[in-house]
């Protein structure tokens, strides 16, 4: 019988990925939930595979599709700003 010589990438925890980025390690768990990081579960534990956890060291979070990428702020105040002017003529 052959045997499996493979050994399995080693596996990281979101707070070792979070204290890395400079995030809390609760928005490592969303962004796993959220599958912008793959992520195993464990029972309710989420482990990160070495090869991941260099990744998004590497390149980042990737955004959600249709997410911007800055606050809209500037927006939203326009949009406030046109509804008040309609609002008082």
């Amino acid at each position: 019988m052959r045997e499996n010589t493979k050994t399995p990438p080693a596996m990281r925890t979101p707070q070792e990925l979070a204290a890395a980025l400079g995030l809390q390690p609760q928005t490592v768990m969303k962004f796993c939930r959220e599958e912008r990081i793959k992520c195993i579960r464990v029972g309710r534990l989420y482990r990160i595979s070495a090869p991941e956890f260099d990744r998004v060291l590497r390149e980042g979070v990737p955004q959600v599709p249709g997410e911007q990428s800055g606050p809209a702020v500037s927006t939203s105040r326009q949009a406030r700003t046109n509804n008040r002017k309609e609002v008082s003529q």
